[in-house]
């Protein structure tokens, strides 16, 4: 009876124990949150369509509601066309921001803070007439690192007309290091950091948009402040014009380059879509204290011209590196057209080349098309890219490149590689 009863216990023991170190466990952390921005002015279909198709994608779409502008010093709202009806048929609530174009200050005039609760009370009350439930107000202000105290003087005000709002700024990595940055802080719910800009880089510097390195080390500084945020990764490219002394002439985000100057030097900045895609497998698997998601700038839209693809979004948005592929098609017959895709998953970067052989024919006639270059050789042709120039075909895009004509019907064979820029050839 005594060892029965011994037994019992020392089984009871066990249970305990096992139940207890299951209880010390951490818990499960909810999967990486993530939302992306639809920053565009005016909503066209392109933009309807693409915030329509992505519901699934994001947890939660951030509308650009406005830009407050300066006119002789004063703040004016300039609101964007948004197609308030898409919104509507998401059944979500809506995310708003409202952006403040740069200000020196001074940050205590009670008529320029009026006048900035004015209109965010102009696009709050905007959303509730539109029968939307705003859950989140945001303010998007590059406030200058040295005058932060007097921004949190301006978020004091503005929290209050954003209530029952969760209400969210965005920081630059260079405010982590201000003593008043703690500060601003507690005029927010959360901030958002933004770990992409453009800015011309020095001699021998690599040209990105996001530096993953420096992403790492900015959030690893936010998460001392143990205050939520989300991190700001970009999906965009630009062309920047320098000036031969290396001066900015100006940016361009979209659309065609404007009309700088001739001696004007474009430079392209990327976003590094393998890069970037590390960053958010790790964060996926191990998600930083404090850190509760992600959010793209910006929501891909078709007629985007520096943008990514859908395609290569939703692959670096899962965290897995998307690829280029080339794939050539020549098309049956006597006469046989050359075109050239990409089926991969990444914009294409490099040159080309092509080595076309055939089974029983005589070739008559052949030749390539702008932008590429035919020899013969070795009984077959080699059609190759321009040296020195990229080829940048979009996923999904194709290219004609040349055409062969035979004497009679042939089975032709294709052999693609990919090359740097300026290879040795």
């Amino acid at each position: 009876m005594m060892m029965a009863m011994l037994g019992v216990k020392l089984f009871l023991r066990a249970v305990m124990l096992v139940l207890a170190l299951a209880g010390c466990k951490e818990p499960t952390r909810p999967p990486l949150a993530q939302r992306a921005y639809v920053w565009q002015r005016v909503w066209t279909s392109a933009v309807a369509e693409a915030v329509t198709n992505t519901i699934n994608d994001v947890d939660a779409h951030v509308i650009f509601g406005g830009e407050v502008v300066w006119t002789s010093g004063q703040p004016q709202l300039v609101e964007c066309d948004i197609n308030w009806e898409t919104l509507r048929q998401l059944s979500r609530p809506v995310c708003m921001a409202m952006r403040i174009a740069p200000y020196p200050g001074p940050f205590d005039n009670d008529a320029v803070q009026h006048s900035l609760t004015d209109h965010a009370k102009q696009l709050l009350a905007r959303c509730a007439n539109e029968r939307l439930s705003c859950a989140e107000f945001q303010i998007d202000f590059d406030c200058a690192q040295k005058k932060l105290d007097g921004y949190a003087l301006w978020l004091r005000a503005l929290r209050e007309v954003a209530r029952p709002c969760r209400f969210v700024i965005t920081t630059l990595p260079a405010w982590l290091g201000e003593a008043s940055f703690p500060r601003l802080l507690r005029e927010v719910d959360s901030y958002v950091l933004q770990v992409h800009s453009v800015r011309p880089a020095k001699p021998g510097d690599p040209v990105m948009i996001c530096d993953p390195e420096r992403a790492h080390r900015a959030v690893a500084a936010a998460t001392q402040l143990r205050v939520p945020f989300e991190v700001a990764l970009p999906t965009y490219s630009a062309l920047v014009g320098l000036k031969p002394s290396g001066e900015v002439v100006g940016y361009s985000f979209e659309g065609p380059v404007p009309k700088w100057p001739a001696d004007t030097q474009l430079v392209a900045f990327d976003s590094d879509a393998a890069g970037i895609a590390g960053l958010v497998r790790e964060w996926k698997t191990l998600t930083p204290a404090s850190m509760h998601g992600v959010i793209w700038y910006r929501l891909p839209i078709t007629t985007d011209v520096r943008n990514w693809p859908l395609v290569t979004w939703r692959q670096v948005k899962a965290g897995e590196q998307p690829v280029p592929e080339w794939h050539v098609q020549a098309s049956p017959g006597e006469l046989v057209d050359f075109k050239l895709s990409n089926v991969g998953t990444l914009k294409t970067n490099g040159e080309v080349r092509l080595k076309v052989t055939w089974e029983k024919a005589t070739l008559v006639d052949a030749e390539a098309l702008p932008g590429f270059l035919l020899t013969k050789a070795n009984g077959g042709l080699v059609i190759e890219s321009v040296a020195g120039e990229s080829v940048s075909l979009s996923p999904g895009a194709e290219r004609a490149i040349g055409w062969a004509r035979f004497n009679q019907r042939t089975q032709v064979h294709v052999e693609v590689s990919s090359l740097p820029v300026g290879h040795s050839r």
